[in-house]
């Protein structure tokens, strides 16, 4: 193992909430659970998405979630070692971006647009 990294077999949620919460870096494979944890703490994430051509998924479906985030500027994705090495760099020079599943800002979005309707219907 090298130096400064800890590795355990598992963890219990509260235990990774509590990690993250100290952590700046956050390496994860894919999946919407450990994104989505990792964002809402306000680590930089850095996304390795397991592959169908590797054997290691049954589709490509963490690629294109992965792909969907890194394109909102949410995550970075690193397919192999020259990406992850990239991607570490540089976190040092970007913000990390928080996530929330908190969905009160897209229901006021979306009755505001409702409102907007239904004003121009009353008006015609």
């Amino acid at each position: 193992m090298p130096e400064g990294l800890d590795a355990v077999e598992a963890m219990t949620f509260d235990s990774i909430r509590q990690t993250l919460q100290d952590a700046d870096v956050v390496v994860c494979h894919a999946g919407t659970g450990s994104l989505i944890t990792a964002l809402q703490a306000g680590c930089h994430v850095i996304a390795v998405p397991r592959l169908f051509e590797l054997r290691e998924h049954y589709d490509d479906h963490q690629l294109e979630i992965a792909g969907a985030l890194a394109d909102r500027g949410f995550v970075q994705v690193a397919r192999d070692q020259a990406e992850l090495d990239a991607a570490l760099r540089s976190v040092k020079t970007r913000s990390a971006a928080m996530a929330t599943t908190d969905p009160q800002a897209l229901i006021s979005f979306i009755r505001d647009i409702i409102a907007e309707v239904q004003a121009a219907r009353a008006a015609q």
